[in-house]
Parts: C-alpha cells; sequence; structure tokens
C-alpha cells in the first residue's frame, strides 16, 4: 500500500467504504500464503526419511553405577 502499485490505494481510499476492501485484499494474501503452506506440507508427506541417527533431544535415562551393561546397550542401540 506504501508503494501505490498500480494506484491501487487510489482506489481504495476513494472508496466509500475502504475497510471492506483492504479486508478482501487481506483475506486474498493470508488465503494465498496458507494454501501455498498447506501445499508444501501435502507435497513433503512421501518424500523419505534421512538416514543416520535420530533427531531431536534424546532420551535421559537413570542408572545406577552397576549398570553398565543396561548403558552400553541403550547407548548402542540409539
Amino acid at each position: 500500500m506504501l508503494l501505490n502499485p498500480g494506484n491501487i490505494r487510489d482506489l481504495i481510499l476513494a472508496d466509500n467504504t475502504p475497510g471492506i476492501a483492504l479486508g478482501l485484499l487481506l483475506f486474498g494474501f493470508i488465503i494465498t500464503i496458507s494454501s501455498s503452506a498447506m501445499g508444501t506440507a501435502i507435497m513433503a508427506i512421501g518424500r523419505r526419511q534421512p538416514e543416520g541417527p535420530p533427531r531431536g533431544p534424546g532420551q535421559f535415562v537413570a542408572e545406577t553405577a552397576g549398570d553398565k551393561t543396561r548403558s552400553r546397550q541403550l547407548h548402542d542401540r540409539f
């Protein structure tokens, strides 16, 4: 609106109810952006997951001093 592309600002402000015209423009913009985000998410559903260790925070396991074999088994599994 600040750059006045195609004299759109002049058209909106010349109207009796500029809020409705501005609201319709914003509604169309929101629909366009949300549709592209949804389309991107849908197309990413079939993508294969990368191989390697799992991403994200690990799980904390409480262990005692005598639990070294269990700790090693958990370490090898992750």
